[in-house]
């Protein structure tokens, strides 16, 4: 920890002017890895060292955990007083501000529960089913009413401007009535969900004087970053905290902002220069990740777009690998291709968590994930069920919620449904409707049960079923002032967890080590923070992101270019690149192109040391094989690329060699191109010699089990092999696959 004097001799010319520029507005437009959390973290020391302000009085807000962390990481190195900084996401700052001042909202409390994602769908799915008996048409209706809620909350509407402004649409009276049925649902179970945490936070600031006085006088200083990927309502939040002192720093990169889609609204960059008059706009332009060949193509993509502030990344650090582009015939011939180049790599010392595989859509990853899998190459998906949305650990949080908030309708929903109790959805709506109707929690109504055994506003018979589990939550209740650890291990044992997952089965295996990983995480919270309440847990976890999930393992990453934005590697290959997929089908006027590319630079600006770009000439989508041109952000980087050969050329298209038979350039360059590393050569041999085979020789997959060799290759050191547990032929390259010789 530092208690000496900040030394700024750190920071270069184009990040010091802003650490000093203290007073007033300032905006800093920071090019992908410019160092601005450098930036930020230099900034907020200083204005704590040398201006001698309290760190209490210091803002600074940014988009992920991930992020918040690393900032409060590096003060904590520099300032003796670090915990007193107010470092978090948005949606963490809005959850501080409603745990002090929600009562004020008539109808909520402090204990408020938050519902992800998959909760508001389903209670989206409720309300929706009340007034429309056709299943296809509520379906629709569920999608319309979600789309809605997303448009009206992340824009700050209500519900009669929102019914104004799409009044011609067809079924808008019934997508109004279903948002408005959703909100009742959520006031009366004493719930909000993400949106929810913004509006309502926006709503105690306008409404009510303490609370707007109370925040605009603590934080003196604030700091945004990301600034680009802020939506409407978390702008006029800015304005409202920033609105006494005007001490406001916002960092951000037009050139970065890819999350339209999710309200992110890049005017707010425009609108924050004319609303706080701001004159002091500075630029990050100094690249400390990527090498030169590697900015080069990411400036000639950008450059095509025109509604930007004009930078030019640069680095004075290495001309590195020429980035490669690879065509292929087929999508697993560039499975193919990843296997075999990520295996390289790691054959030259590449780390496989030093290297990623990125991509516009998540639908990509099946032929390289079923790809790796055949070759042993260990790797991690971004995207795909997070820890704490996995069904078990839902489950068990499921009875920690209702204890904190008795209202929360969906977690009462789930308890009753694991373990299993005998009671079924049409009894558990008739607890809710009691509940409703005498204005009380379902926790109370099943209380009411454990302490007279009955209750007039139920079926005996269902009071009958219910008695054992009332009993049960009787005792959870009673010992809720327990450490949370302890109620998780009371929950498991008195709910008989194990005994629901007794079955042998690999899920059910899997299920209970998650249990176990949920407990042992909670020991290790309450290790480093032994006040947290249960309020403060239940609602901290619902912040929980992809990335502070993921556990450091040595494996490569899959992932999309929204979710690996923050991220970098030594080795990055970007898949998909066809018209259609990268720029997507549903960008079709100006403005959606222009977001497209912006995605291509934020992929092509994670690659620190190596490119490759990789499309294919026929993929299969959608039942089909679909044949799409390449993308034309290839033709605007400026690189050749490079053709392979198809030696067999088979109807499924699953035989492919990997060898490069000759370089066509494109019409935007002249220089001789050249090839990071031969695809097949150079790579250490780890796995079985091919002469050792023939046909009819048994083998052992390492993870995939028995097969059996229908025909070899011993030229090109492929195997066809036919596993027995699924019957799928696949050819293998015989060097790296992980398989043995049965005997």
């Amino acid at each position: 920890m530092n208690n000496g004097k900040l030394d700024l001799s750190l920071l270069n010319k184009e990040q010091l002017a802003p650490v000093l520029q203290t007073d007033g507005a300032v905006l800093v437009t920071a090019g992908a890895g410019s160092g601005k959390t450098r930036l930020l973290t230099y900034r907020i020391a200083h204005i704590v060292q040398s201006l001698d302000v309290p760190a209490y009085n210091i803002l600074a807000i940014t988009f992920t955990n991930k992020a918040a962390r690393e900032m409060k990481e590096r003060l904590s190195g520099m300032l003796y007083n670090h915990e007193q900084l107010h470092v978090s996401t948005f949606h963490s700052l809005c959850v501080t501000i409603l745990r002090r001042y929600i009562q004020l909202l008539d109808g909520y409390t402090k204990s408020f529960s938050i519902y992800d994602e998959s909760e508001r769908k389903k209670v989206i799915k409720t309300v929706a089913g009340e007034f429309c008996a056709d299943k296809g048409e509520a379906d629709r209706l569920v999608e319309q009413i979600d789309a809605a809620l997303s448009t009206i909350k992340n824009e700050g509407m209500d519900l009669d401007e929102y019914r104004d402004i799409h009044k011609f649409e067809h079924h808008i009276d019934d997508v109004v009535k279903g948002c408005r049925k959703y909100n009742e649902y959520l006031k009366k179970s004493n719930a909000l969900d993400f949106d929810d945490l913004l509006n309502f936070a926006y709503d105690v600031l306008v409404q009510f004087p303490e609370a707007r006085e109370f925040y605009q006088q603590r934080f003196r200083y604030i700091h945004v970053d990301e600034f680009q990927d802020t939506n409407v309502i978390q702008y006029k939040i800015v304005k409202i905290l920033a609105g006494k002192h005007k001490n406001i720093l916002v960092v951000g990169d037009e050139d970065q902002s890819i999350y339209g889609w999710r309200g992110a609204n890049i005017g707010n960059i425009r609108d924050f220069i004319n609303d706080f008059e701001c004159k002091k706009v500075y630029k990050l332009e100094q690249n400390y990740r990527s090498t030169k060949a590697i900015l080069k193509a990411a400036n000639a993509v950008i450059s095509n777009n025109e509604s930007r502030i004009e930078k030019r990344l640069w680095s004075d650090g290495d001309e590195g690998d020429e980035p490669q582009i690879y065509s292929h015939y087929a999508d697993s011939e560039e499975a193919e291709f990843l296997a075999r180049n990520i295996k390289g790599l790691q054959a030259k010392g590449v780390a496989l968590n030093n290297i990623a595989v990125l991509m516009r859509n998540n639908s990509l990853s099946r032929a390289p994930e079923q790809k790796f899998m055949f070759y042993g190459i260990p790797y991690k998906m971004y995207g795909g069920f997070r820890f704490y949305e996995r069904r078990e650990i839902k489950d068990a949080l499921a009875y920690l919620k209702i204890l904190a908030n008795p209202f929360d309708v969906e977690s009462m929903t789930r308890v009753l449904s694991f373990p299993k109790k005998g009671i079924g959805d049409a009894s558990v709506q008739k607890l809710i409707d009691c509940a409703f109707y005498n204005n009380v929690s379902v926790v109370d109504i099943i209380l009411r049960i454990a302490l007279q055994g009955e209750t007039d506003d139920l079926p005996s018979s269902l009071v009958k079923k219910l008695l054992p589990f009332a009993k049960k939550l009787e005792l959870l209740v009673d010992c809720k002032e327990m450490a949370i650890s302890a109620l998780i291990r009371l929950i498991y044992k008195t709910f008989e967890f194990n005994e629901a997952l007794s079955a042998e089965t690999d899920e059910n295996e899997s299920r209970k080590e998650n249990l176990k990983e949920l407990y042992n995480s909670v020991l290790q919270i309450e290790k480093n923070n032994p006040a947290l309440s249960l309020d403060e847990y239940v609602q901290q976890i619902m912040l929980y992101s992809d990335l502070d999930a993921e556990k450091s393992v040595d494996s490569v990453t899959i992932a999309t270019i929204h979710s690996a934005k923050g991220l970098e590697f030594d080795a990055v290959f970007i898949i998909g690149l066809e018209e259609g997929i990268l720029p997507s089908s549903r960008s079709l006027d100006d403005e959606a192109i222009e977001e497209e590319r912006r995605l291509m630079y934020v992929a092509i600006t994670r690659a620190k040391k190596r490119l490759y770009l990789s499309f294919v000439k026929s993929r299969f989508m959608y039942g089909k094989y679909n044949n799409a041109p390449p993308s034309r952000f290839l033709k605007e980087t400026g690189i050749y690329f490079h053709e392979f050969s198809h030696q067999k050329a088979s109807a499924n298209h699953s035989d492919y060699t990997g060898v490069p038979r000759k370089t066509i350039p494109n019409s935007t360059s002249n220089t001789k191109s050249h090839f990071a590393f031969n695809s097949v050569q150079n790579l250490t041999n780890q796995g079985i010699d091919v002469n050792l085979l023939k046909t009819g020789t048994k083998v052992q997959h390492k993870r995939l089990g028995e097969a059996v060799v229908l025909s070899v290759n011993y030229s090109s050191k492929e195997a066809d092999v036919r596993f027995i547990n699924t019957g799928e032929v696949v050819t293998l390259s015989t060097a790296f696959a992980p398989i043995t010789i049965i005997n």
